[in-house]
């Protein structure tokens, strides 16, 4: 859906360029795709091409990720797309839905990590509602909390079958309290709803009692692997330009202004 030679990439971080929000939006109404931004943001189709289009062309620096997302029905990459207003989706109704696909995702062998797209969810007052209100289910553990500075960071868990085999959730948002590779055009939730593989790269972490997007499998040799592993350390370094820290470490699914959580 997404013609990426007639999409404008605003976004310049040294050689790299990237589509931001706004581009995909001006994509689709020059196109008459849509008329407006709604008009975008109520369209599952147009929201699942924004989301596949952004970790595909590599603008969260894993190439594992972008291999994936270009990949996503092979790679078992599931998309659960919610278009309503935030009052909408935090009704018993909407988490209740959510906590069972979550749990169907699970079960069904045939997926291997789960997005929860939430396309109208823009502002960091909703944003929070939507944790809060998140964090209420069975499936969506808040493990951990800390306030930094005038930053607050959230690691949300999900128990994966085996409440000892926790999967660390992954958050990305159009917001500048983010660290560089999670600002999405979409706010996402990604889980990783399978354990660890008795198989994997050799690089990756071992323990048997996390589960992380890394770990899912993509058939690649150790040849192939090291390249790809080595190219996403230097574009993540590119993107966040600074050294890896807590807020853009993996155990940390959100990085929001304490203002707002309080």
């Amino acid at each position: 859906m997404i013609d990426s030679n007639r999409l404008k990439t605003s976004i310049h971080i040294e050689k790299l360029k990237f589509a931001s929000r706004q581009d995909y939006f001006d994509f689709f109404i020059e196109n008459n795709f849509a008329e407006n931004i709604n008009g975008i943001l109520e369209n599952p189709k147009m929201v699942s091409a924004i989301h596949e289009h952004w970790h595909g062309q590599g603008s969260n620096g894993c190439i594992f990720a972008l291999l994936a997302a270009r990949e996503r029905d092979e790679r078992g990459w599931k998309q659960l797309i919610l278009t309503d207003e935030i009052d909408s989706i935090i009704s018993n109704k909407t988490l209740g839905y959510i906590n069972t696909s979550i749990q169907e995702a699970i079960d069904d062998s045939s997926i291997e990590v789960l997005s929860l797209l939430f396309s109208k969810i823009d502002s960091y007052e909703h944003l929070v509602k939507l944790i809060k209100s998140l964090i209420q289910l069975e499936l969506i553990n808040l493990t951990y909390e800390e306030e930094i500075d005038d930053k607050v960071i959230l690691s949300l868990r999900t128990p994966v079958n085996d409440p000892k085999v926790l999967s660390w959730l992954m958050a990305f948002a159009p917001f500048d309290s983010f660290p560089k590779t999670r600002q999405s055009p979409i706010t996402e939730i990604a889980i990783r709803v399978k354990p660890k593989p008795k198989e994997q790269f050799y690089r990756l972490t071992k323990g048997d009692d996390d589960a992380h997007l890394a770990d899912l499998p993509i058939p690649h040799s150790v040849k192939v692997s090291e390249r790809i592993w080595d190219n996403t350390l230097k574009r993540t370094a590119i993107i966040l330009n600074e050294k890896p820290n807590i807020f853009s470490a993996a155990k940390t699914t959100f990085t929001l202004p304490a203002k707002y959580w309080h």
